[in-house]
């Protein structure tokens, strides 16, 4: 059964502006900041800020990437289909990102 993360948004909203939405979960569960995430998935600020506002889609190869690094399968990206997110990922978008005491590693993607 698919769980909604998030109230906001109901699962297989395949909308642009949804996956946007979900994107910037994801920024904001690593509490990294648009340059930051932009710099870590290979695109531009002003491409993330328009995949974050609903302008663009995110490709796959863009979500693939986002996949790798902090655990946020294409699925979801696309869908909302949160079944396989990864535990740290699920974790994060429940409670937020760690304190400035915890180490914050995207590269690790909580797999």
């Amino acid at each position: 059964m698919a769980r909604r993360i998030r109230q906001n948004l109901q699962p297989f909203d395949t909308s642009k502006e949804a996956a946007g939405k979900r994107m910037i979960q994801v920024r904001e569960a690593w509490g990294l900041n648009q340059k930051q995430m932009a710099a870590e998935i290979g695109i531009s600020n002003s491409g993330l800020n328009k995949i974050e506002k609903g302008v663009n889609r995110i490709s796959t190869m863009h979500a693939l990437i986002v996949w790798q690094k902090f655990g946020a399968p294409v699925e979801w990206i696309q869908t909302g289909f949160a079944d396989n997110l990864s535990g740290e990922l699920r974790k994060r978008l429940r409670h937020g990102p760690p304190s400035p005491a915890e180490p914050s590693d995207p590269s690790s993607g909580g797999s």
